[in-house]
């Protein structure tokens, strides 16, 4: 997820490096994304549990802003999760669907549609997860030192998801259209 080369999968735009990547046992690779992101979903459910022995007090005791920033966190990593699941089913189901994806073949717009459409929802979602965790981690902050309230909640949303799609929007420049990298 992490690295901008995995995604250019089924970039159009290849080039020798993201062949031999490509070529290296994708299903391999999908296999592990699958089990991967299915793992995240099931130890994210897990933690949205009720914990045994905390009553409404404990929760009420928290702080909404950090109770609120936890559960976007959670969804934020479900649906990223999601997207590759779903990506990675559709590579497996379907081999010959992304591997026609080519420069040369203007016929079929879907494969290349689907993937940058996969590849922006799984960036998208895990940068708002990164971004929500560097707001967490500043509202902890602001709540020791007894300066957080409901109205940081604004400012959280506005950067997170700022962020996100900037850093979603920029990456898909640099790695869909690679005249805008030179």
């Amino acid at each position: 997820m992490a690295s901008p080369r995995l995604e250019t999968f089924c970039c159009p735009n290849r080039d020798v490096s993201t062949k031999l990547v490509a070529s290296f046992k994708p299903e391999v690779f999908c296999g592990v994304c699958l089990g991967s992101a299915s793992a995240g979903i099931f130890l994210t459910a897990l933690q949205l549990l009720p914990k045994k022995g905390r009553g409404s007090r404990a929760i009420s005791k928290a702080s909404s802003s950090t109770t609120t920033i936890l559960l976007l966190i959670s969804a934020c990593d479900m649906l990223g999760s999601l997207g590759v699941i779903f990506r990675s089913i559709v590579w497996l189901g379907f081999p010959d669907f992304v591997a026609n994806i080519s420069l040369a073949n203007h016929t079929n717009i879907w494969p290349a549609t689907f993937c940058v459409g996969s590849a922006m929802w799984i960036q998208l979602l895990y940068s708002a997860v990164f971004w929500w965790l560097f707001c967490y981690a500043v509202d902890s902050y602001l709540v020791v030192r007894r300066s957080a309230g409901v109205s940081t909640i604004v400012l959280y949303h506005m950067m997170t998801w700022g962020l996100a799609i900037l850093l979603c929007v920029e990456g898909v420049a640099m790695l869909y259209y690679p005249s805008v990298s030179r």
